[in-house]
């Protein structure tokens, strides 16, 4: 049977860790490991994280610290790297899963033996009342509760290089794919990332379900379209954008040559 690990990013986030936590150690499947990765937290997460998961014997846990403040792709690289299982996923700090989205994941990831399974989610207030579905907001429509992407699929490159489709915390992929992400491309987030190297390399499965409830409460990291919007307005955000999204696509080309064909290189780079 197939290990499940847990990649969790924390900074600064002891107002909703535990809510957090919670959801994942009591799924209906429980992760055989949780990696919590603090990149530096200055209030009581690091403490909170150990005192909760001191709780859950039947789970394997460690919680990396920092004595520097980690971003958050460097964050979540640290944390996968001490996670030695077969499937991972990945969380943030301050949603809350569904209690059966390990379970109905892991079930994907064995029936289409993919590298990488993402999923919709449920926008909520802080409070997790919900306000909409993270796909409509990002503007990815599948009519289909299940869409497989074979490797090298053009129409999801096409889509990838436009805009990322996934977040990460909808997120699971196979180990398979880890020597092939890491180390994570600087010029992006590690979402982006880890898709377009999942469709240049495998097969990606898109589940039409919302697994995740998806917190915003004006702090995240990253939000959904409607802050994205506000701030593409702003030249100079935009202009970043772009300079990240050249950076990663010259960094798949000089780093993943092995699996980028003449045919996907050229749609690339058109």
């Amino acid at each position: 049977m197939a290990t499940i690990g847990v990649v969790i990013a924390t900074y600064n986030g002891e107002k909703y860790i535990k809510e957090q936590l919670n959801s994942i150690c009591n799924q209906t499947q429980k992760p055989n490991s949780i990696i919590v990765s603090d990149g530096g937290s200055q209030d009581n997460t690091v403490n909170a994280c150990k005192k909760l998961l001191e709780n859950y014997n039947d789970i394997n846990w460690n919680v990396l610290e920092s004595n520097k403040q980690l971003g958050i792709t460097e964050n979540f690289e640290k944390g996968l790297l001490q996670c030695d299982c077969d499937y991972i996923f990945f969380s943030d700090q301050d949603d809350v899963w569904k209690l059966n989205k390990i379970e109905i994941i892991v079930q994907l990831m064995n029936e289409h033996n993919v590298d990488v399974v993402f999923t919709n989610a449920s926008i909520t207030d802080e409070k997790l009342v919900k306000k909409g579905n993270l796909w409509n907001s990002i503007g990815y429509s599948q009519t289909n509760k299940i869409t497989v992407y074979e490797s090298n699929d053009f129409v999801l490159i096409n889509e990838l290089l436009k805009h990322n489709i996934a977040t990460g915390m909808t997120m699971c992929i196979n180990k398979n794919i880890v020597p092939l992400i890491c180390p994570f491309c600087k010029g992006s987030l590690h979402d982006s990332w880890i898709m377009m190297v999942g469709a240049l390399s495998g097969k990606i499965v898109g589940f039409n379900k919302e697994m995740v409830f998806y917190r915003q409460h004006g702090n995240n990291s990253v939000g959904t379209s409607t802050g994205i919007l506000r701030k593409i307005k702003n030249r100079k955000y935009y202009f970043e954008k772009m300079e990240q999204r050249y950076e990663m696509i010259n960094e798949l080309l000089v780093r993943c040559d092995t699996f980028i064909n003449d045919q996907i290189r050229f749609t690339i780079l058109k």
